[in-house]
């Protein structure tokens, strides 16, 4: 698992998403060792006053998990931002996360245009 920390999710005023949440939800199927991860199941986190994940979090690192269609390390996760009154702010944009050097920054994520 990778902990994912940050963000800095905003508007389109450019005010920190406070009190919203981040839903993500990984492409498809996939398994990691002997687990098999649905892609059905949303994960969501609240986020701070500055837009940040309130809580750090672990999600699977799509480095690591294999599709089972594919039999490839070809995940994503398809992620949006919401503000505290549930409406869209950012994405859904289709972004990974890296087991490379926990925790993971969010921040630094650009949206992929998936194949």
């Amino acid at each position: 698992m990778s902990l994912i920390i940050g963000g800095g999710f905003q508007d389109a005023e450019g005010n920190p998403l406070a009190g919203g949440s981040l839903k993500m939800q990984l492409s498809s199927d996939a398994t990691y060792n002997q687990y098999y991860i649905c892609a059905g199941f949303v994960f969501e986190t609240e986020l701070d006053s500055s837009g940040n994940v309130l809580v750090p979090c672990n999600v699977w690192p799509n480095n690591a998990i294999i599709g089972v269609w594919s039999g490839q390390a070809d995940t994503y996760y398809m992620a949006s931002a919401f503000t505290a009154d549930g409406q869209l702010a950012w994405g859904p944009n289709a972004v990974t996360v890296s087991n490379a050097s926990p925790p993971y920054d969010i921040t630094v994520w650009t949206a992929l245009v998936p194949a």
